[in-house]
């Protein structure tokens, strides 16, 4: 499911809930993420909807995939790049531009990270 319509398909949020509350409802429990999903539209939808029922669903989203152009440290798969991202959840980052994943979810904190690419 994609929520979010901005890279020309997905659902609008009133469709982004309707799909969320009926997988939820019938017994789904784990959502996975990713920040760079629809510009992070994806992400802040999310967080909207799924306040009401955090308690029953495991959060995981993806530290990996670069968010900044031209900066190597915006992504990857090393030590740097994932803190941020658990860190990020808490306090502001060192480069406050960086939108971190849990943010983008507003405030919502993640029950699992992964890396989503090899180098």
């Amino acid at each position: 499911m994609t929520f979010g319509t901005e890279w020309g398909w997905g659902c609008d949020e009133g469709e982004a809930k309707r799909i969320f509350d009926a997988y939820v409802d019938r017994g789904g429990n784990f959502i996975d993420t990713a920040v760079n999903y629809t510009n992070g539209s994806s992400e802040k939808i999310l967080g909207r909807i799924i306040k009401d029922k955090r308690g029953r669903i495991v959060l995981s989203t993806k530290f990996t995939m670069a968010r900044e152009q031209g900066n190597p440290n915006s992504g990857g798969n090393h030590r740097y790049n994932l803190v941020r991202s658990v860190v990020g959840q808490f306090a502001p980052t060192r480069h406050g531009s960086h939108r971190t994943s849990a943010r983008a979810c507003l405030g919502l904190y993640h029950d699992a990270r992964r890396g989503n690419a090899c180098a």
